[in-house]
């Protein structure tokens, strides 16, 4: 009896060995330092979120090679939600759905995304010296400068400046195979700030990573 019981045990451990590993899942991507620089052995960690019928969820870490890529292996259950967080930043992407045992993420950007635009002045009414443009500057609180910048008036159509690389600390975690960019909020008002009228305005601006182009945007005062 005990023989027999010996070997029920053996085939039982047996078999959840190999169901485990013919369940692997392996989860690959790249690393990005910039639009241009792998990070390169750098630690991160995969966290699922698996359902609650589905048992607790995972910490998987991995560590990227010289050219930022990594892989990532479980054995065990499979999941479908995860994110990636990675050594010394937050959280960078967000995966809501992945099927399959193999999920290749493909590059993977450690840094936020950012936007590039030419900034119009679309005016209808006059104005003289004494009225002041005031709009929201995008370098702050990074540069050290006013949270806005300042063009006195009489005000003309046409373009009052150019941004490059304005940056959205809040686009990461990135969304995977997400269609809708996140945005920045661009604020401009008119002479005296007043949080109780609709004397302050805003524009939304597309935020991506590793677009050069620039975007058209405009300030309209009446």
């Amino acid at each position: 009896m005990k023989k027999l019981i010996g070997y029920i045990i053996a085939v039982v451990l047996f078999t959840a060995c190999a169901k485990n590993k013919s369940n692997e899942v392996v989860v690959t991507g790249r690393l990005m330092q910039s639009c241009d620089t792998p990070a390169a052995n750098k630690e991160g960690t995969i966290l699922t979120a698996d359902a609650i019928l589905s048992g607790p969820g995972h910490i998987i870490d991995f560590t990227t090679d010289e050219n930022g890529y990594f892989e990532a292996r479980h054995s065990g259950s499979g999941f479908t939600r995860f994110t990636v967080r990675v050594e010394g930043s937050s959280d960078v992407l967000k995966v809501d759905y992945l099927s399959g045992d193999k999920k290749e993420l493909g590059e993977v950007y450690i840094f936020p995304q950012s936007a590039s635009y030419y900034l119009y002045l679309e005016v209808d009414s006059v104005y003289t010296e004494n009225d002041t443009l005031h709009y929201g500057n995008p370098g702050y609180p990074v540069d050290g400068t006013s949270p806005w910048l300042k063009k006195a008036g009489p005000f003309s159509n046409g373009i009052i400046d150019t941004v490059a690389q304005a940056p959205n600390p809040s686009s990461l975690p990135a969304k995977f195979q997400n269609d809708n960019n996140p945005t920045i909020k661009l604020n401009y008002y008119l002479n005296e700030y007043d949080s109780w009228t609709d004397g302050d305005k805003n524009v939304y601006i597309p935020t991506f990573h590793c677009k050069d182009e620039y975007q058209d945007v405009t300030l309209k005062i009446e």
